[in-house]
């Protein structure tokens, strides 16, 4: 007898035993993930999106934060869409709401037409150091690019 369960607050033995009427042994109950763990999962799924979101919409007056421009206004959604596919992929969804989840979507969305509505009036770099801008531009496209290529193989592979 073969049991495959997509569940990980049960172990798959103790289904299996109950299944064939024989007296399970003691398994160890699942623990709850440490907090640490799920705070990163919450701030991965919905915490950067918001922040990425806070980033385009703000005006910019600090000293050491600059002005959105192209550059900026692209890299933003990306690095908030990355955060929120690597909570997707990494994250323990078993113990977190899924309203999470939703909610992250929804800003990352909210931040890319943000982008798009200010698109028109950006200047395409702002800085004195252009190549500084065009390394952190590319920061959160390299990991977005290895997410989709892993579900891209993954899903590939799939019978």
């Amino acid at each position: 007898m073969v049991v495959l369960a997509n569940s990980t607050r049960t172990p798959v033995e103790k289904v299996g035993f109950a299944l064939l009427g024989v007296d399970a042994p003691e398994f160890d109950e699942p623990q709850t993930p440490h907090p640490v763990l799920l705070a990163v999962t919450g701030l991965l799924a919905a915490g950067a999106p918001a922040l990425a979101l806070l980033g385009v919409m703000r005006p910019r007056r600090a000293r050491f934060s600059r002005p959105l421009d192209r550059l900026k206004a692209v890299s933003l959604p990306l690095t908030a869409a990355t955060c929120w596919l690597l909570a997707l992929r990494s994250g323990e969804w078993g113990h977190v709401p899924g309203v999470l989840c939703a909610i992250g979507a929804g800003l990352v969305a909210a931040t890319a037409a943000e982008s798009v509505r200010r698109w028109p009036a950006l200047p395409t770099a702002r800085g004195r150091y252009l190549w500084l801008r065009a390394v952190t531009f590319a920061l959160p496209v390299l990991p977005l690019a290895v997410l989709f290529c892993t579900m891209a193989v993954i899903t590939v592979a799939l019978p």
